[in-house]
């Protein structure tokens, strides 16, 4: 099977990071894979905890070094300058090149602005600073520059001089916006960008990532637990669970035929509209195993209502089946069909 793309922007293999505590060695990411083309939206889903921001930040280096370590794999990153390839596993953390690349061909806008955004600088201030960082330019050119992406964001004038504190959550999303935007990045990793947000405020975010994405051409990392915004804005989805993804595909692939028994219970946990409305929800059964727990074979076997415990322990159940073409699940039950 080939799973290679050849125009890929950003290609992450069997990537494994650990984090080492007190109590023992948490296995965060455990052989994760996905590929991100130019353009495309990519959403990552599964449930808090599984690894989705560890592997965001795995990828721009902002893990902790003195407790945690990427042991193996590859994320692999085509700069759109000169298609230079460069495994940012192996880069330094906090090198030259790392932080040329940081915020500028790859951004993020992380899970609470509040907490990203410094209280003691203007919200114009930090965005003039990472303008000036990257693009070179004089502090009025910066300061002009930062105007017109606060306003490409739909923010008042005036914000370029508030303070974070006085801003709403809504506000303080789409300066964060702002800021990633700034210097045109190839790639954005939008790490649950809506959550906290109202219903409104939240289809606001989305509609202005969509629209900003076709301007300047970029492809997105869109990581949530909602799947309501996958289905609105993804392309492809990976679904993962303590640190492995476990399927991926298109996202009408995987919300018309999901195969892994924790992608159709997780599709089976979402509120519906209509005659099933008054159905009661279908949760998982069992909870998330402690992070410390080693498991073999398939790490959702614990809970899977149709494990029958032979061979779900095994190697053969972590090697992807392609099921029909770009749908691809690490499932005993396919590996069979597949034999």
């Amino acid at each position: 099977m080939n799973t290679e793309r050849e125009k890929y922007l950003l290609k992450i293999n069997n990537l494994k990071v650990h984090f080492h505590t007190l109590e023992g060695t948490v296995r965060a990411v455990e052989d994760a894979s996905l590929t991100i083309e130019p353009g495309m939206t990519m959403g990552l889903v599964g449930e808090s905890g599984c690894g989705k921001s560890v592997t965001a930040h795995s990828i721009l280096r902002l893990l902790p070094t003195r407790t945690c370590q990427i042991k193996s794999g590859e994320i692999l990153f085509r700069r759109q300058g000169n298609n230079e390839v460069i495994d940012l596993a192996k880069v330094e953390p906090d090198g030259e090149l790392i932080r040329s690349i940081r915020g500028h061909e790859i951004a993020m806008v992380f899970q609470e602005p509040m907490t990203s955004l410094s209280p003691v600088f203007t919200v114009g201030n930090q965005i003039i600073e990472a303008i000036m960082l990257h693009r070179r330019l004089q502090p009025q050119e910066a300061r002009e520059y930062a105007a017109e992406m606060l306003k490409a964001v739909a923010l008042p004038e005036d914000v370029i001089d508030e303070y974070p504190y006085r801003l709403s959550g809504g506000q303080r999303q789409r300066a964060m916006t702002a800021m990633a935007l700034s210097c045109h990045p190839s790639l954005l990793i939008a790490d649950e960008p809506t959550t906290a947000l109202d219903v409104t405020t939240q289809a606001q975010i989305i509609e202005l990532l969509k629209s900003l994405q076709q301007q300047l051409h970029m492809a997105i990392l869109m990581i949530t637990h909602n799947l309501g915004v996958i289905a609105e804005t993804a392309d492809r989805v990976a679904v993962m669970y303590l640190g492995r993804v476990v399927e991926s595909g298109t996202v009408k692939q995987i919300f018309d035929n999901p195969l892994h028994p924790y992608t159709i219970g997780l599709l089976k946990s979402i509120p519906r509209m209509g005659s099933e409305t008054k159905k009661r929800l279908a949760p998982i059964p069992g909870s998330v195993p402690d992070p410390l727990t080693v498991i073999e074979g398939c790490a959702f076997r614990l809970r899977c209502p149709v494990c029958k415990q032979k061979g779900c322990d095994g190697k053969d159940v972590l090697d992807a089946v392609e099921t029909e073409p770009e749908h691809f699940v690490h499932c005993l039950l396919y590996s069979k069909r597949a034999r």
